[in-house]
């Protein structure tokens, strides 16, 4: 089964603090804000299923213990690149069915619950990391397909409206 809770880290050990995640998931973009965990997307199965993640916006409120479902993502996504500013999330490729990998890119703001679109990568991404570094966002990693052909250890940024390949690979991918 999949464990849908918190767990607080106490200085000796870890205590779960809430356990009653309404749609427990893995593979989820998980960061906090506003005294707030946001979980968006993941996968909801265990076993060999060809099951889709799930699109949910869930949210668990750290001032009242309690968990809310609080809209959907535009897609069901998992294992997804993705980067908080503090103010907006940049979420990057992932899975969107189980074997079926996206190149699109969206910016949530939690503060008003939406969501925008970016261009698209130039191929399609899953399980990569996301940063940001001087102006830049870039992608590193993870499973990336274009032209027929999985490419393992690119590094790819996003700058000026355009999605660009560095022409250099991680060491080890």
């Amino acid at each position: 089964s999949i464990f849908g809770g918190i767990l607080k880290f106490t200085g000796n050990g870890w205590k779960v603090i809430s356990d009653s995640m309404p749609i427990p998931v893995y593979g989820a973009i998980v960061f906090s804000y506003d005294y707030k965990i946001y979980v968006i997307g993941g996968m909801n199965y265990s076993g060999n299923s060809l099951v889709p993640p799930v699109n949910y916006i869930q949210v668990y409120n750290l001032k009242t213990n309690s968990w809310e479902i609080i809209g959907n993502a535009p897609l069901r996504l998992a294992y997804s690149a993705y980067y908080f500013n503090g103010s907006a999330l940049f979420v990057v490729g992932g899975f969107t069915q189980s074997a079926t990998l996206t190149s699109s890119v969206f910016v949530y703001y939690p503060e008003n619950n939406t969501w925008i679109s970016l261009p698209s990568l130039p191929g399609v991404e899953a399980g990569g990391v996301l940063g940001y570094y001087e102006g830049y966002l870039y992608l590193v990693g993870g499973l990336y397909y274009i032209s027929g052909t999985y490419q393992l250890g690119e590094i790819l940024y996003y700058y000026n409206g355009t999605w660009r390949n560095t022409n250099i690979q991680e060491q080890i991918p």
